[in-house]
């Protein structure tokens, strides 16, 4: 952290939220990523990674298998886009809880560790993409030659394909693909996130929070949940 803050802080990233919580901080932070909330961006995002690729590339994913990887919160929400494309999802782990939930709940799930398995379902898989949170994720255990004639995207904030593959062996360069989009997520999705910005803002100011890293309040979470189901009908 390279700054410090007079009043206090408020983060909307998981990765914002974990170089925080990491941190030894003499101020108080507001993660509005630790909350339920961030789930409707997630869902947003996960259809802005839909028509980010289709804009990318002219082709569609209707009824095509689709490698992904990891299944932190944007990886949910790629799944849940996904599913209104096509049931051939392949999803790759590395925590054995969630491969096992994912298979109860009827996935087709892989653990990251099984590489001769993920090798041949890429054989037969149209697009690749990556949401780990983890930087050269991919090369720690595949190559290029396992991703023949399979597109490539990623979705996280940083280079998770790593040294093995070139920027322009993955679509926009290697950057996440939503951002290819004038609105990476759609507003309808990022305002609640933005209304609990700011209503964190005005909590920092009665100046009666305790030091360090502290999720957006549940109640307040669920609050601007229900209100944003009202109006979007939902």
């Amino acid at each position: 952290i390279d700054c410090e803050p007079k009043i206090g802080t408020v983060e909307l990233t998981q990765t914002g939220s974990c170089r925080y919580k990491a941190a030894s901080l003499n101020y108080p932070v507001i993660s509005v990523d630790d909350c339920q909330l961030k789930s409707l961006e997630t869902i947003g995002t996960g259809y802005s990674f839909i028509e980010g690729f289709t804009n990318l590339t002219g082709q569609n994913l209707r009824g095509k298998k689709v490698i992904l990887f990891g299944y932190g919160k944007v990886g949910r929400g790629i799944v849940h886009a996904l599913q209104t494309q096509t049931q051939h999802v392949v999803i790759v782990e590395k925590n054995d809880f969630i491969i096992n939930t994912l298979k109860r709940q009827g996935f087709n799930a892989i653990a990251i560790q099984n590489i001769n398995h993920i090798k041949d379902e890429l054989k037969t898989a149209f697009c690749a993409v990556t949401a780990t949170g983890s930087e050269g994720f991919v090369s720690k255990f595949l190559t290029k030659n396992d991703f023949n004639h399979v597109f490539l995207a990623n979705m996280g904030a940083v280079d998770e394909y790593g040294d093995f593959f070139e920027k322009n062996d993955v679509l926009f360069d290697k950057k996440p693909i939503n951002f290819s989009l004038l609105a990476p997520t759609k507003r309808e999705f990022l305002d609640p996130i933005l209304y609990a910005h700011n209503i964190a803002i005005d909590m920092l100011l009665r100046g009666v929070l305790p030091i360090g890293v502290q999720p957006f309040p549940t109640d307040l979470s669920n609050d601007i949940i229900n209100e944003w189901q009202s109006i979007h009908s939902l």
